[in-house]
């Protein structure tokens, strides 16, 4: 049975302070690894700039990211670039653009992958358009193309 006074914690300021261990170091000393650019703190696309049109009232959001890193087999670096539009008259007709890479180097070969991906709408419609390409040493292996109207279905 639980009485006033019973499992209380002591204030704050009784309680005796807490041991941490130091902080351990950001930088792993692993051979052959190292990073060769950091990218965006949150790994993901930021906000890079913002375009206000007057004459359109519309405005454009770019946010990108890019990091690179080099192991002992190769390199990886990786490129992300996100493209908002819209007009102040026409929200519905706003649309967003996604830009990204990855390339990795081999000793004998080069391989990068590019996915395009854009979304748009009008008054009736969401439409949807990705292409995935796959590059070796720069010649086009693979493309794939999808594409996608859904209605809006009054949203």
């Amino acid at each position: 049975m639980r009485g006033p006074g019973r499992n209380r914690r002591p204030p704050p300021a009784d309680r005796p302070r807490p041991s941490f261990l130091p902080p351990a170091t950001d930088d792993p000393s692993l051979p052959g690894y190292e990073v060769l650019e950091t990218g965006t703190a949150s790994g993901y696309g930021e906000i890079s700039s913002i375009d206000r049109n007057p004459q359109r009232h519309s405005t454009r959001v770019t946010a990108t990211n890019a990091g690179g890193f080099r192991y002992p087999w190769g390199e990886e670096r990786n490129t992300e670039k996100i493209v908002h539009e819209a007009e102040d008259a026409h929200p519905e007709a706003a649309s967003v653009r996604g830009e990204y890479s990855t390339t990795i180097t081999l000793p004998d070969r080069t391989i990068r992958w590019e996915i395009n991906v854009y979304f748009r709408s009008d008054r009736d419609n969401f439409y949807y358009t990705g292409v995935r390409r796959l590059f070796k040493d720069g010649v086009l292996l693979r493309e794939k193309t999808w594409e996608q109207k859904i209605p809006r279905d009054h949203m």
